[in-house]
């Protein structure tokens, strides 16, 4: 269910492609094992995505990655801990496959065509 949603009519100014929704939405993961490349979300609320941002609970860094039309991926990765992690953090790992991840909770940002 969307928190907010706001469209801007017209915005594409003759370029055809109609008008572009702003859609903020909390998204609760349907995935119970994590599976690489990143774990897909479709929306309903809008044609084709144009942007997408995404955080995600749990401690993890979310990417959104392979947009097609209403949907993409969710790529997760670990955020090390600062207070023991000696490593570069200019890298990150992206989390096992396998790993349980429901109830994950992605705060979505999206701009999309309606």
């Amino acid at each position: 269910m969307a928190l907010y949603q706001g469209v801007i009519r017209d915005a594409s100014r003759g370029m055809g492609r109609g008008d572009l929704k702003v859609v903020v939405e909390a998204y609760t993961t349907t995935t119970s094992s994590y599976q690489p490349g990143g774990d897909p979300v479709t929306l309903t609320q809008v044609k084709e995505v144009k942007f997408a941002a995404v955080e995600a609970s749990g401690g993890y860094v979310a990417h959104a990655t392979s947009i097609s039309g209403a949907a993409f991926k969710v790529q997760l990765y670990y955020l090390p801990d600062p207070t023991t992690y000696s490593g570069s953090t200019s890298t990150l790992t992206e989390v096992a496959s396998g790993t349980n991840i429901s109830g994950t909770v992605y705060n979505i940002f999206v701009v999309g065509t309606v």
